[in-house]
Order: structure tokens, then C-alpha cells, then sequence
């Protein structure tokens, strides 16, 4: 399955190596390009026991990769996670709503993909 992570903070790192280590094909985005740069080559920005081994084992069997480029990945992809950060107070949830990233998905997976938005806390300790 053609998967796409938004976000490669801990859990978006964490999330789309595990599904690429069980046989899909995963695409990482973030809008941070040495991040990205520091991930292609394998090096992870966390710890987490055994994280560098899979990412880079999921690398070189072609089913992880990583991008800044959000218009060629998430039109082919069946499934969507997105895995930004935020805070305590929803603000940056919010901004994950109003922004052009969600726009997109909405035009982009034109009712053909799963769009799934992962949260670091429960939804009811989010202000509205």
C-alpha cells in the first residue's frame, strides 16, 4: 500500500518506518529540507531502540523514503497520517486545519484515500 506520513517528528518517524518495515511503501514529509537531508541519509533526529537500523534497512529496500514535496506523494498515496506537532492549547492543531496541507488533501485524495490526523494528547484536553 502506498502510504504518506506528514510530519517526521517522533511520532511520524516512528509511525510510517514501522509500516514500511511490514512491506508498504512509505513517503515522509516534512517542511524542514535538512531534516530531510539527515533522514535520506539514514541519520534520525530521536532515539528510539532499533529506529536507525529500520529506517535505514527500509531505505535501501526501497520502502521509505522522505521528501519536502508534498504534490508528489500524497495524489498516489491510498492513506494519509498526519502526525505534526501540538499544543496544549489546540492552537497548532488549528493551524493544521486552516492550512494549505489540508486544503490539499481534500482536493488532492478526491474521496480515494484515508486521511488520518494523529494526535500527541487526547482530543479533550484541547481548548476550542
Amino acid at each position: 500500500m502506498e502510504i504518506v506520513v506528514i510530519g517526521t517528528g517522533y511520532v511520524g518517524l516512528v509511525t510510517g518506518t514501522c509500516f514500511a518495515e511490514s512491506g508498504n511503501h512509505v513517503t515522509c514529509i516534512d517542511i524542514d529540507e535538512n531534516k530531510i537531508q539527515m533522514l535520506k541519509s539514514g541519520e534520525i533526529p530521536t532515539y528510539e531502540p532499533g529506529l536507525k537500523e529500520m529506517v535505514k534497512r527500509n531505505i535501501n529496500a526501497q520502502r521509505l523514503g522522505f521528501t519536502t514535496n508534498y504534490e508528489e506523494s500524497v495524489p498516489h498515496s491510498k492513506c494519509v497520517f498526519i502526525a505534526v506537532g501540538t499544543s496544549r492549547n489546540g492552537t497548532l492543531l488549528s493551524k493544521v486545519f486552516s492550512t494549505p496541507i489540508s486544503r490539499n488533501i481534500n482536493v488532492d485524495c478526491r474521496g480515494r484515500n484515508l486521511v488520518t490526523v494523529w494526535l500527541a494528547r487526547p482530543l479533550h484536553l484541547y481548548k476550542t
